[in-house]
């Protein structure tokens, strides 16, 4: 790394320097009254010059710069401010009544302190809150100290400068490089950038720059700052870029170091927080870039009033409007209302059929349909009115439906609405549908992520919607994260239970494989009581749909052309949540079932391990809980037809699991709720037959690590990294 840092100068080249000055140093005579001497400053018109890949200096010096000096003389030390003269070079000037002898040392500054008497103590800052003008940042947040200079004899007065004196950076800077590749953003304009991180990166600190050394690194370390958050306020700032190539450049000065956290930008329109995970380090000197696309941020506030936008469609302007001919007896199952709406139906054959006569939609009881208003992300629902008529079936019965009445507008809320057609055999006929809805201001939380068993994943689109199990059985609410670029979505499922929301599980859904690759949940004997609930959500259609994931995502039945090898094996047991009959139905959702070999494997070393974790939670009653991953693996290429036990709702293949695993951590905690112990345990099977074996059987046993390993995932990412270790590299007797 390059400064522009200057070496003390060699007596030699002072003299040579001031041999060109008219005044003859040795005709001149002490004067008793303070005198001017001139100093010119490094790198002409350039207060402070940074590396970024070789290109820039930047912050000139301006008239009211006020650098703080100190001259140093045998035993006797003065202390002055002087005022920066701009130009080519920049000058200050030190007015001294004993004048320069020789051998002299000055030491400078930037900004000069009042409070600062001695050289050994500068006080310095890098401030919470730094400006920048359109494209012009305010470099006076750059703290500078210089190199420590020898002053030869000099005669006051006069143009010819006496000495030159180079200043260091002692800071680093960030450059956040703003645009959006989503035009409906690009034309905002930037009023601030905030970093925000658990280590401190700015504030006070003190800084003897008597024993600054170029060439010494440890010389020029910032200590005792304690700022962990630092804003940029931006004015007059042109429109964000789209690309990075074009891109809007917020300066920022903060300590060296190395940092996570969070970047939060906040434009004329909206608010975006983007998370840091990957630590990045900063250079004193030296200006570190950080892309920032507005476009593909998953958590932005809108900051401006949203006004609501309402949408009316007949199924035939949809199927029109999703780029499809409407053909009489064909069935749609996605059906878009504009470029925020679509509507989606789920279920047996017969759901989402059209039929010319009478231009409707219809969704048959006796196939259990779903229909699905889902709105994108960035966008909540409001209210929805569906226009249909019921048809009665061959028995004159007329079907249920959980929706609003035809024609009246139901308020809604969340990205996602489902009502179900249930009952009597019979039609419901859709032929309209009303929407409203609202740009979001639905701030996506990472805390149904943020738990001791999940996995630390990252998340590009976050979404929420309700979940009803019938009439006055429950209801739940589901929250949606989508991992970018990977074809993978975690959900966790809650449920009310007593006025209040709880956590059930949460799973991650591979598109491709259509089917969960783990479901991770808690487990205690007085949070998740055993009510004898039972298998209440049974295995249903209408219960098993998983309402947060795409149906094409899931797979109904098993895998094996009905042979009956292969069963729906559950990830969180329906025996793991008997505390309502929400909680049990939600267990039964497709996305926490996976081909699982049923005879001597689901009925039998995997209950076997089901019921020894379920009688292990039961006993806990304090603050110990059991934190459980249950999950699968895809280590050969094992696919199968998903219309096996009962007749599927989409076509396609999906895939076997290689093995099924299960993770457990034991964890107590003090009353404060700090976890003061925890113990780790590992089960993995192959998907087959094991007979005439127990669950814990020594073949079975491995470690967290080991899972970790094979899987590519962090489990347990939030248990103390005290206690972490030995609990992942070690197998604990649990259970």
């Amino acid at each position: 790394m390059a400064d522009f840092c200057k070496s003390i100068l060699p007596a030699m080249l002072l003299a040579l320097a001031l041999s060109s000055c008219s005044r003859d140093l040795a005709e001149v005579a002490p004067t008793a009254s303070p005198s001017p001497y001139v100093f010119s400053l490094a790198n002409p018109g350039t207060r402070t010059m940074l590396e970024s890949d070789g290109r820039g200096s930047f912050g000139a010096w301006e008239s009211g710069d006020r650098i703080g000096t100190f001259v140093a003389a045998g035993a006797s030390l003065d202390g002055s401010a002087a005022d920066v003269t701009p130009g080519t070079p920049s000058t200050f000037t030190l007015y001294r009544s004993a004048g320069f002898e020789g051998g002299e040392l000055l030491y400078a500054y930037y900004p000069y302190s009042a409070g600062s008497t001695d050289p050994h103590s500068v006080e310095f800052s890098i401030p919470a809150s730094q400006s920048q003008s359109g494209t012009e940042f305010d470099f006076d947040a750059m703290p500078l100290a210089s190199v420590p200079v020898v002053v030869g004899a000099a005669a006051p007065g006069g143009d010819c400068p006496i000495a030159e004196v180079a200043f260091l950076n002692l800071a680093s800077m960030a450059r956040f490089r703003i645009f959006s590749t989503n035009s409906s953003y690009a034309s905002e304009t930037v009023t601030s950038v905030s970093f925000s991180s658990s280590t401190a990166l700015a504030g006070s600190f003190s800084m003897d720059i008597t024993a600054i050394d170029p060439a010494d690194a440890s010389s020029l370390e910032l200590s005792g700052y304690a700022t962990k958050e630092v804003t940029t306020s931006v004015s007059g700032s042109p429109a964000t870029g789209t690309s990075l190539e074009t891109a809007l450049s917020v300066f920022m000065v903060l300590a060296p170091g190395t940092y996570t956290g969070t970047v939060t930008v906040v434009t004329d329109k909206a608010e975006y927080v983007y998370t840091v995970s990957t630590p990045q380090t900063l250079v004193r000197s030296v200006i570190r870039g950080l892309g920032i696309d507005l476009g593909t941020c998953t958590n932005r506030t809108s900051t401006q009033p949203a006004q609501p936008v309402t949408v009316t469609k007949t199924i035939a302007q949809m199927i029109a409007l999703s780029g499809y001919t409407a053909t009489n007896g064909q069935k749609y199952e996605v059906l878009k209302m504009d470029d925020v709406i679509t509507v989606e139906t789920s279920g047996y054959n017969n759901c989402g059929n059209y039929y010319s006569s009478g231009s409707n939609w219809r969704i048959y009881s006796a196939d259990y349909g779903n229909i699905k208003i889902k709105a994108a992300p960035g966008y909540e629902l409001r209210s929805v009115s569906l226009v249909y008529t019921k048809q009665a079936g061959s028995g004159g019965n007329y079907p249920d439906f959980d929706g609003p009445a035809s024609g009246t507008a139901q308020a809604v809320s969340g990205c996602s609405v489902t009502y179900h057609v249930s009952g009597s055999p019979g039609h419901l006929r859709i032929t309209r549908f009303t929407v409203t809805y609202i740009a979001s201001s639905f701030t996506p939380s990472r805390a149904y992520l943020d738990c001791y068993e999940v996995p630390a994943i990252d998340i590009t689109v976050s979404c929420t919607g309700n979940e009803t199990f019938g009439d006055d059985e429950g209801t739940g609410i589901w929250h949606g994260f989508d991992l970018p670029n990977t074809g993978l979505r975690a959900i966790t499922h809650t449920y009310l239970e007593n006025g209040g929301k709880v956590r059930n599980y949460t799973t991650l859904i591979d598109k491709e494989k259509r089917c969960p690759l783990w479901s991770a949940y808690p487990m205690h004997g007085t949070a998740y009581a055993d009510n004898d609930i039972g298998r209440s959500g049974s295995f249903n259609v209408k219960t098993s749909f998983d309402p947060a994931i795409p149906a094409s995502w899931q797979s109904a039945g098993s895998t094996d052309g009905g042979s009956g090898s292969y069963s729906r094996g559950h990830l969180c047991a329906s025996e793991d949540r008997q505390s309502t009959y929400a909680a049990n139905c939600q267990t039964f959702y497709y996305t926490n079932q996976a081909p699982q070999w049923q005879s001597s494997f689901n009925s039998g070393v995997w209950s076997s391990l089901e019921s020894a974790v379920q009688k292990k939670a039961a006993s806990l009653t304090a603050r110990d809980t059991l934190y459980v991953v249950s999950g699968t693996l895809y280590e050969d290429d094992n696919w199968g037809d998903s219309n096996g036990l009962s007749s599927g709702t989409t076509d396609g293949l999906v895939a076997r699991p290689s093995h099924f695993y299960k993770l457990l951590m034991l964890c107590s905690f003090d009353e404060s709720g700090t976890m003061t112990a925890a113990r780790g345990a590992a089960y993995l099977y192959t998907n087959a037959a094991h007979s005439g074996v127990y669950y814990y059987n020594a073949a079975f046993k491995t470690t967290i690590d080991a899972i970790e390993a094979r899987t590519g995932f962090d489990f347990f990412p939030r248990v103390p990294s005290s206690l972490q270790a030995s609990a992942e590299s070690s197998f604990y007797s649990i259970l």
